[in-house]
């Protein structure tokens, strides 16, 4: 039984909610199952004695006074101990730190954890805005595997859309596309990695086949070569 902790950086908006998504350990039976939990935050604490959670998943949210940092624990339960899924803080202006899906290595990992618990975990949480950022690694993964191309991100972007969209009617989607990515040439010059640019359109194709708002990091920042430029400047 550990203690999870999250302290909030310098000078920023302090916490106000703390949330749990768990489930448990063992999921052989729809049993309710009673659980302890423990928030302390600051000087205070909440102790929550014996309430039950189900099998698949459970989403906890507490009200706490302003906190720069909130500590998790189950002590006092005796069997049973849940998986936390995720950890929700909110401050005045929203989720300031939530991570619901796990972070993996691209975006076609979003499809590797189990349907049943994302379906239980994300119609808990019902949120409002999902954010997917990807790019950087597909841009690698494409360069390196031929079989990464632009087709399977296409199918790939697809597969993982259609997964959130059909668990989650109310929510709005924002993909963020990558920012520039560069690599030698044959002669040694730095150039806009090709790959990256495939990715972007990738995003773009997607997007706007599924009705979803995209970010083009790449002309935010300024377009071809201007990340070099960036870099010199400081």
């Amino acid at each position: 039984n550990s203690t999870s902790t999250q302290i909030l950086g310098k000078d920023q908006n302090l916490w106000l909610k703390a949330g749990l998504i768990l489930h448990s350990q063992k999921s052989d039976t729809n049993q309710s199952k009673p659980i302890n939990i423990n928030i302390n935050y600051g000087n205070g604490k909440i102790n929550s004695k014996e309430i039950l959670y189900n099998d698949k998943c459970e989403l906890f949210e507490y009200s706490i006074p302003p906190s720069d940092k909130v500590s998790f624990n189950f002590e006092g339960t005796t069997e049973n101990l849940p998986f936390i899924d995720a950890i929700t803080l909110e401050t005045s202006y929203g989720v300031s730190y939530s991570p619901v899906s796990v972070m993996r290595l691209e975006l076609n990992d979003q499809l590797i954890s189990d349907e049943e618990k994302f379906e239980c975990g994300i119609k808990k949480f019902k949120p409002d805005l999902i954010v997917l950022q990807y790019g950087v690694n597909e841009s690698q993964n494409m360069w390196l595997s031929p079989q990464r191309n632009q087709e399977f991100y296409i199918n790939s972007t697809r597969k993982v859309l259609n997964r959130f969209k059909d668990k989650t009617i109310d929510s709005s989607i924002l993909i963020i596309g990558p920012v520039e990515r560069v690599r030698p040439d044959s002669n040694g010059k730095l150039i806009t990695m090709p790959e990256m640019l495939k990715i972007r359109e990738v995003f773009k194709k997607v997007s706007k086949e599924y009705n979803v708002s995209f970010y083009d990091s790449f002309l935010a920042m300024g377009g071809e070569g201007k990340s070099g430029e960036l870099t010199r400047m400081g």
